[in-house]
């Protein structure tokens, strides 16, 4: 069907259009359109393979230079060698593969949420028919308790509410109506239109089809899902550009080494051997596995805090969020109607006793505590009903069923609802409704009138929601309303006061947004509701202040990108706002170069959850929203978002320690290797020592940087930037700067002990020890990048400390265990090569301080 607003179109024209009228199709009709326009449904995504998922992590340039250096070992016979470095490339796959294995499950989610069948007219009578055989044309017969089959314009409807949360995000059912709505009005204000996926709360309509399948409001968001894909957080892009720089560097370095080699006539066996040496040294291949695992423990310390996480890449993500994009509705407030405030003119018992027996509630375990009650009603009805019952009004229970006489039930054109009861010999009647409406028949004073108007306006402002209770007397022959002469708001009526009725802020929330304001982090909300009560709800929160400007869903759409992007970072508050308006707001804030996080816990919200950097999705959320998400609050507590920014920025300095670590060994190593050719001497290591110092010995106090606390005033250094490089400049200077003084140290100490001795096996072996007391000192050093090796504690993260002793001692199994010493080809060695491996992990530990001392004096000055 062509697209066009049939909210605006007159009923006449909508059957025109869908060639149907309110009989419906007849059998005939509906299976010819179903042949040309499809089944009402969505179509199953293709998802890759276990398998292809599997493969393609060989796909990596630095997997593949070790792949091919371990086939060239094996084929030169060098059997331990590529025996090593086979489980390497085995061990860094696999931790590859179980981190991207997550299985998308949105369409499945989606299609779940649809009930089997629907009720349709069919050739003028009433019929149930697959789901899927819903056409276009068709007459829905639309009951409480159903889940709508399709989008439709509503001709009749009987006190007809729906709860639109799935797609509006707002909780409080939408009262339905048959009459044209503006053009232009977004999917919370089309009152006479139904759609696909949302559920009714009470009344019942019909309405006529407008669209099924992938036509439907639903669906768009489901193929908005399907479009977007994941963003690149910084730690990828950062990883994938160093990594490439890295691949090219290595192949040149391997390119003019076995250049060099086979110009000195060094042969080509040996040639090869040097350049699988070099790629091998060359390769930090603990980084992946030590990173990856950093932010799986990572994430296991914040779930810890009530923090899912669902995509670990989101961990250091966190660290770079520039904006928070919330919704309202069960993320800053409790998402649940409550009776905060009751004001009455005279006895606050009276006022109770009006909303208590003014109530049309249904009550399921009446005789278990009010507490404990299970409710059946409207969340307005609930929330006045569930205060009075628990503040002395639950005694009342059987006498509220028992001697009700009659009832009108609450319509939007009078704006009340009325009950008739009998208590002690009089009849009596309670009004609940709208305030206003009720002041203007009460007995009440003009000046009286005017005070009261004011309490209304005053709440209604601060986006509250303000019902009025009256009561009046009547004849006691009078046994139904029938009976009462004249319509309930002709008589004089006793007003009782109000009841103020909120969705409150999360308890935490205020300090949260503080907090978050602090570190830097902008904070948006986003909502379907009203303008008015969106700015109260952010001006309570501490988001807006009252001159903030909002901008409503009206205004969004008129406004061009261009317009937008000038002023979104002035905005606080976007009220009215539908699912695609939100992946566009979204959109927009990532073209100016922000980091975003948009929470959200329904349907409505998972395209924007999935475009976003970080998708945060509430405790309560759909099971739809919590798959697109990157993280889950369990706790559904604001605060728990500032916590996760927290450990993210931690997390992510501290993958910086580890990173810094890791390369530096690399790159000292290789350097090492380098100059030993240039001087014509054997390899100081060879590719299996290599792979154990790299993988064994590295890996765990790599690992166990996770553990390391916040630095000092890591939240007011504000968001880290996108483009900023994954090391600072400190780093740098560690790795090439230390790491090259420090090749030369070790270079020179094995062409010193293998010409002093010359035993090849003994300079090898107090080389390859050097290796590991270095790691050991500048693990140490590394704690912190910008405080001094004294300053600091090296009791504050215990992991570390006894993973580094445990990584020393697996030295000793090397040297002394025959099984460990063959396969890596080393030897015990006396008290003198021991001395060696002191003085030179002193002088190491020296220089990285040194490096460190000089960047601190240059940040202070």
């Amino acid at each position: 069907m062509k697209e066009m607003e049939w909210h605006h179109a007159s009923l006449g024209k909508v059957f025109d259009v869908v060639r149907s009228d309110k009989k419906g199709l007849t059998k005939v009709q509906a299976k010819k359109r179903l042949g040309v326009d499809g089944a009402n449904a969505l179509p199953e995504p293709k998802r890759p393979s276990g398998w292809s998922i599997f493969f393609s992590q060989f796909k990596g340039s630095l997997t593949l230079l070790l792949v091919a250096a371990g086939l060239v070992a094996y084929a030169l016979g060098e059997e331990s060698d590529a025996i090593i470095i086979g489980l390497t490339v085995l061990i860094t796959v696999l931790f590859g593969f179980i981190q991207e294995y997550r299985a998308e499950q949105a369409f499945r989610l989606l299609k779940s949420l649809l009930a089997p069948t629907a009720r349709v007219m069919r050739g003028g009578s009433e019929t149930q028919v697959p789901l899927g055989e819903v056409v276009v044309g068709d007459v829905l017969v639309l009951q409480a308790g159903d889940r709508v089959p399709a989008d439709a314009r509503l001709f009749e409807v009987n006190n007809f509410e729906v709860v639109e949360a799935e797609l509006t995000g707002e909780s409080v059912p939408s009262k339905k109506y048959v009459k044209v709505v503006d053009v232009g009005a977004g999917l919370p204000d089309r009152t006479n239109m139904c759609f696909q996926g949302t559920v009714i709360a009470s009344g019942e309509a019909l309405g006529v089809v407008v669209a099924t399948g992938m036509d439907t409001e639903f669906a768009k968001i489901a193929t908005k899902l399907g479009e977007i894909e994941d963003p690149v957080t910084p730690l990828q892009k950062n990883l994938k550009d160093f990594v490439r720089w890295l691949t090219g560097v290595i192949l040149v370095m391997i390119a003019v080494l076995f250049s060099v080699a086979m110009l000195k006539g060094i042969g080509l066996v040996l040639s090869l051997e040097t350049a699988i040496a070099v790629a091998v040294a060359s390769i930090p291949e603990g980084l992946v596995i030590s990173v990856t695992s950093m932010l799986a423990l990572g994430a296991r310390q914040m779930l810890k805090d009530q923090v899912l996480i669902r995509n670990l890449l989101a961990v250091e993500t966190l660290g770079a969020v520039t904006v928070i994009c919330t919704d309202k509705t069960g993320t800053l407030t409790q998402g649940a109607m409550v009776m905060t405030e009751v004001l009455s003119t005279n006895h606050e018992n009276d006022l109770l006793k009006g909303l208590y027996f003014g109530s049309g509630i249904r009550v399921e375990n009446s005789k278990s505590k009010p507490e404990k009650w299970n409710l059946f009603g409207t969340p307005t009805e609930q929330a006045l009903f569930s205060y009075s019952a628990q503040h002395g009004m639950a005694k009342f229970e059987d006498e509220r069923i028992k001697k009700r006489l009659d009832m009108i039930p609450f319509d939007s054109q009078y704006k009340y609802r009325a009950t008739l009861y009998k208590h002690d010999g009089k009849h009596v009647a309670y009004v609940v409704g709208a305030p206003e409406q009720l002041l203007e028949h009460s007995t009440l004073s003009a000046a009286e009138k005017k005070k009261w108007k004011k309490e209304i306006s005053s709440r209604s402002d601060a986006g509250m929601r303000v019902i009025g209770s009256a009561r009046f007397f009547v004849d006691r022959k009078c046994n139904c309303f029938d009976d009462v002469a004249g319509e309930v708001l002709e008589h004089d009526l006793e007003f009782l006061g109000l009841g103020v009725i909120s969705d409150p802020l999360r308890e935490s929330v205020i300090d949260s947004i503080a907090d978050a304001k602090a570190a830097g982090v902008h904070v948006i909300m986003i909502t379907g509701d009203n303008p008015k009560t969106a700015l109260a709800i952010a001006q309570r929160a501490g988001i807006a202040h009252e001159d903030s400007e909002v901008i409503d869903g009206k205004t969004l759409m008129k406004m061009s990108d261009a317009e937008l992007r000038k002023r979104i970072e002035k905005v606080h508050v976007f009220a009215r706002i539908s699912p695609l308006d939100k992946l566009r707001l979204v959109e927009i804030l990532q073209k100016k170069k922000h980091v975003t996080a948009m929470t959200g816990d329904g349907i409505n919200d998972t395209a924007a959850l999935k475009k976003a950097e970080i998708g945060v999705a509430v405790g309560t959320a759909h099971d739809i929203a919590k798959q697109s998400a990157d993280m889950v609050l369990l706790d559904n507590d604001f605060n728990s978002i500032v916590g996760a920014i927290r450990g993210g920025r931690r997390i992510f300095a501290n993958v910086q320690k580890v990173v810094t670590f890791l390369l530096y060994g690399a790159f000292t190593t290789a350097v090492a290797i380098i100059c030993s050719l240039l001087f014509g001497l054997p390899l100081p290591f060879l590719p299996a020592q290599i792979l154990w110092v790299n993988i064994i010995e590295d890996a765990m106090p790599g690992l166990a940087f996770v553990f390391e606390p916040a630095e000092p005033g890591q939240m007011k250094s504000g968001p880290r930037k996108m483009k900023a490089p994954l090391l600072p400049a400190v780093s740098k200077s560690v790795i090439f700067g230390v790491g090259l003084v420090s090749s030369f140290i070790l270079f020179g100490t094995f062409w010193w002990l293998y010409h002093t001795t010359g035993d090849l096996v003994y300079s090898r072996s107090v080389v390859f020890v050097v290796l590991g007391i270095d790691t050991f000192v500048t693990a140490f050093s590394l704690k912190s990048l910008t405080r001094s090796f004294y300053k600091i504690n090296p009791f504050n993260n215990l992991v570390l400390l006894f993973s580094l002793l445990f990584s020393y001692a697996l030295y000793f199994v090397a040297l002394y265990i025959p099984t460990f010493s063959n396969l890596l080809e080393v030897k015990p060695f006396d008290w003198f090569g021991w001395q060696v491996v002191i003085v030179v992990g002193v002088i190491n530990l020296i220089m990285v301080e040194i490096v460190k001392a000089i960047f601190a004096r240059q940040k202070k000055a």
